[in-house]
């Protein structure tokens, strides 16, 4: 089974270093006008294509048949370095409605990522120590997400059941906290409120804008 497991996951990471190298040169060719949509003879593959693949990518923890501790370590790795580069250029992104879609297709990959998190920390003690970096890209990555959608329609706050990878709840833990953008959710309407504590200086660094 070992054996099975070792090209999966070479195969895994060399695929997530190919989609950090690209999404890197998209999040560029964007900041430049030349994304999304712009013809290339090498072909572009646009923001939300890319981030539609990140999430593709950390889902394969719940529907692959192999077991989901083949992915933790390159998603542990190659996550952040995802993540970090869109938060290095997101001021420059501007609040599109492109940009706005870009992140509602992230945040699928980045509910996974809160449970891989949990996970990785009772389950998996070798890779326990690459997991504070990526919690507080994730973080900061949600806290950009409502700084972004605080004023919109489609922004709203819900808890999540806290499931484990392979879906099941887990009824000893507390329900996530984290941002949704369903449009089905009761919204919330205290603008003023969400605004200021967005704006909040004093906030932990876990949750830097």
């Amino acid at each position: 089974k070992k054996q099975q497991q070792g090209p999966v996951a070479a195969w895994y990471g060399a695929l997530f270093r190919w989609l950090n190298e690209a999404w890197g040169k998209e999040v560029a060719a964007f900041k430049r006008g030349e994304g999304e949509g712009a013809a290339s003879s090498q072909g572009d593959f646009g923001l939300k294509t890319l981030a539609a693949l990140f999430s593709k990518l950390i889902g394969l923890t719940r529907s692959s048949s192999s077991s989901p501790k083949v992915f933790l370590k390159p998603i542990l790795r190659e996550a952040s370095v995802f993540l970090g580069t869109l938060l290095k250029h997101i001021d420059a992104l501007g609040d599109s409605h492109e940009v706005k879609e870009v992140m509602k297709e992230l945040q699928r990959g980045t509910k996974i990522i809160h449970i891989i998190c949990s996970e990785c920390k009772t389950e998996n003690p070798a890779l326990a120590s690459k997991v504070p970096a990526l919690k507080r890209t994730v973080e900061r990555f949600v806290w950009k997400c409502r700084l972004l959608f605080y004023r919109d329609d489609t922004f709203t706050m819900g808890n999540l059941k806290h499931k484990d990878l392979r879906g099941q709840v887990v009824l000893s833990q507390l329900p996530l906290n984290v941002a949704s953008m369903d449009c089905d959710s009761v919204a919330v309407d205290d603008g003023k409120s969400q605004e200021s504590m967005l704006l909040d200086n004093s906030l932990p660094l876990s949750f830097e804008l």
